[in-house]
């Protein structure tokens, strides 16, 4: 929530935190090689309360600046309907139990449902991967254990009944999450719902793998991710 952030991230290399001031200018080139849609990942200052109201606002500047942005981290339906009122895409779902549900519910109430679409978390594994975005995005949990909510990564099994429950929800894409680790996942949940279009997350950790392994002369960068992303395809 800082529009002037332009921060390194130490634990992502070539990452950065962007400001709503610098993002289009830091997206430009991606854009016009080709990049099509953005996850956005908000880092808040303020209380958690308030990010409905401070990302529906976020996202109606880049809407009006002619980029169209689908909203991460969407953690309850108000949010998911800020999101929507401002132009954004597909406000996401994350592993809480009828979440799916209620975001549906009220996208239909506003007569959203014809224009956004919501993707579910719906295989996000319980994974230490994720240890480098908890630095990106400043997210280290205060208290608790955000595992509970997520899956045990040896239980492909309830991974198939958690994106069940989220079709029967009525998402309309699902994701897996992470990737390399998971692909075994992937194909249960393409072959089980061909007809939803299927994400997988190559998450913080499996980027930093990559390119720590590369910069320590293990592999070639470009071409080990290339091989990555193609398994992930197949």
């Amino acid at each position: 929530d800082n529009p002037d952030a332009n921060e390194e991230i130490a634990s992502l290399p070539g990452q950065r935190r962007i400001g709503t001031q610098h993002l289009l200018e830091y997206l430009a080139p991606a854009i016009a090689a080709g990049l099509k849609s953005v996850l956005l990942f908000g880092v808040l200052s303020t209380h958690f309360g308030a990010a409905g109201a401070h990302f529906g606002a976020a996202g109606a500047h880049f809407s009006a600046a002619g980029t169209h942005f689908s909203a991460a981290g969407t953690h309850f339906s108000a949010a998911g309907i800020h999101f929507s009122a401002a132009g954004t895409h597909a406000p996401s779902a994350g592993m809480m139990d009828g979440r799916v549900r209620e975001i549906k519910e009220a996208l239909q109430d506003r007569s959203l449902l014809d224009r956004v679409a919501v993707l579910s978390y719906a295989c996000k594994f319980a994974s230490a991967f994720y240890g480098p975005f908890r630095d990106a995005a400043q997210s280290a949990p205060s208290f608790g254990d955000r595992s509970r909510y997520q899956l045990p990564p040896r239980s492909a099994a309830l991974a198939i009944r958690a994106a069940e429950r989220d079709v029967d929800e009525g998402a309309d894409m699902l994701m897996v999450k992470p990737g390399t680790a998971y692909l075994d996942i992937v194909s249960q949940v393409h072959q089980k719902f061909p007809n939803h279009p299927l994400a997988i997350y190559h998450v913080s950790g499996e980027f930093a793998m990559l390119w720590h392994g590369a910069k320590a002369g293990a592999f070639d960068f470009k071409r080990i991710s290339l091989e990555v992303f193609g398994s992930m395809l197949r």
